[in-house]
């Protein structure tokens, strides 16, 4: 934990934000000259990147310079709980003479109400996958293969056994190849198809489940997405937040490929910019959602994500989003995605 979880102040934000993605928890701690000078947090991260900062800037003029610790002589449960408690922390240090020699977690002192908890995941896998023709003339696109292995198959064994209550999956394009598929190759984990009678959008179809089976708290993504990080860190920013949705978005540049003219009010000719590059929150297709923000939701009608989005906004309901890296993810539902995915999942 201590490799992922401890840098130098001389180390970019987005190295920071890689770290602390790799390591499971929401927090790096900064050392040098090996003392503990200061500490990063996801949230601290989000806002810097909401803020627009450059994330080639490096962590030393953003980091908090006084960190929680607690020194190993003095340790003790009751010690490190006061620590976790009063201040609101998930992770602690454990010092000698600053020098930190191990990280403890609110979850190593004490069962909080979510250790236990398990969480719905729903994988929606009904559509036809149009952008991926011809192989979904013949499979359907949860199949398509990522070095040898379907990408259904990884985005399930991504999610962690001791933290999944089921797996419900949604079909409906070539469902019968899809199902005998999972069932011969997903033993350990517990599968309930979502069958659609028609095709019922990107999201109608989670109207079908029994909600008795759901968690509180449901995780969506779909079948076309892979993440290469830890994304329990989502999950604890959505509860701690009492969202009742959260939405995973990433920055990207988009690259304009013709000259963009800018006009005056009445078109009169202001300038030209040839191919600008545009930064943007682009949705990712993994959410977090509230289980009684189902009630949007009508049984057998068609209804896509963004439509749902916009209901569940209109309500008054908290919303709130989640920025990630763009380079953790992969979308391969289009085959201009497809060859950079195989590059960068090829140790997979």
């Amino acid at each position: 934990m201590l490799k992922n979880s401890v840098c130098s102040p001389n180390i970019s934000i987005k190295e920071a934000l890689k770290k602390i993605e790799l390591s499971g928890l929401r927090c790096i701690y900064i050392e040098k000259n090996n003392r503990l000078v200061g500490s990063l947090t996801d949230g601290d991260i989000r806002e810097l990147i909401l803020k627009n900062i450059n994330l080639e800037k490096k962590v030393e003029k953003f980091f908090n310079k006084k960190p929680k610790f607690l020194e190993k002589k003095l340790f003790t449960i009751n010690e490190a709980k006061k620590i976790f408690f009063k201040y609101k922390i998930d992770s602690l240090p454990l010092t000698n003479n600053k020098k930190i020699i191990e990280i403890i977690t609110l979850q190593d002192i004490v069962k909080n109400k979510f250790t236990n908890q398990k969480n719905s995941i729903i994988i929606m896998a009904g559509g036809k996958g149009e952008r991926l023709l011809p192989f979904t003339s013949i499979l359907p696109k949860p199949l398509i293969p990522i070095n040898g292995t379907p990408i259904i198959k990884l985005i399930i064994n991504s999610f962690a056994l001791d933290k999944v209550k089921e797996i419900f999956v949604s079909v409906n394009y070539k469902s019968l190849i899809l199902k005998s598929y999972l069932k011969s190759e997903i033993k350990d984990r517990k599968i309930i198809f979502i069958t659609e009678p028609k095709p019922l959008g990107t999201i109608g179809a989670l109207k079908l489940v029994d909600q008795k089976k759901l968690s509180d708290d449901i995780i969506i993504t779909f079948c076309d997405i892979f993440f290469q990080k830890n994304m329990d860190n989502v999950l604890n920013f959505h509860k701690k937040n009492h969202n009742d949705l959260t939405i995973v978005v990433a920055k990207k540049k988009i690259q304009i490929p013709y000259g963009v003219c800018k006009l005056s009010r009445t078109g009169n000719f202001i300038k030209i910019s040839e191919k600008p590059i545009n930064e943007c929150f682009v949705n990712v297709g993994y959410y977090i959602i509230k289980k009684k923000m189902l009630k949007y939701i009508i049984k057998g009608k068609r209804l896509d994500i963004t439509d749902l989005i916009k209901k569940i906004k209109s309500g008054k309901n908290k919303i709130k989003t989640y920025p990630i890296n763009e380079n953790t993810w992969h979308d391969v539902g289009q085959w201009a995605n497809y060859k950079d995915a195989l590059n960068s999942l090829k140790t997979l």
